[in-house]
């Protein structure tokens, strides 16, 4: 097994765990015949230094990352609230109907008298009958 790891880690210690996982995880291989190769990798600090980091819903990741994954998050809310919005109004308008008794109850708009009557008349003088 090649492993390549930070020189910063610590694997001597996890160095018999790891031959383990292999060994179980290969039919008919045994702990004693799998061998480890560590190499410590060549970190060019600079590279590492010049990826600027960002915290979005408590995950540290690159910026780079982050925008879309911001974009995505507020997109999703902002159609859940959409959602929410039709789902109370939909809730509203069936408690409409089951207290008119039909929907085409609903089609005439119903005005209290005094407003009604003011309104024909209204109508009655625009239409000059």
């Amino acid at each position: 097994m090649f492993i390549k790891y930070l020189p910063e880690t610590r694997l001597d210690e996890i160095k018999s765990e790891i031959k383990m996982i292999v060994a179980r995880s290969i039919e008919g291989l045994s702990y004693d015949q799998v061998s480890l190769v560590m190499l410590a990798a060549a970190v060019d600090k600079g590279a590492v230094d010049q990826v600027r980091w960002s915290t979005l819903l408590g995950f540290r990741m690159p910026v780079e990352s982050a925008q879309p994954l911001r974009t995505m998050v507020l997109s999703l809310t902002a159609a859940t609230l959409v959602l929410l919005i039709a789902v109370v109004y939909l809730g509203l308008w069936i408690r409409r109907v089951k207290r008119a008794g039909t929907v085409e109850s609903l089609k005439t708009p119903v005005l209290p008298e005094r407003v009604g009557d003011g309104l024909r008349k209204t109508m009655h003088r625009v239409s000059g009958a």
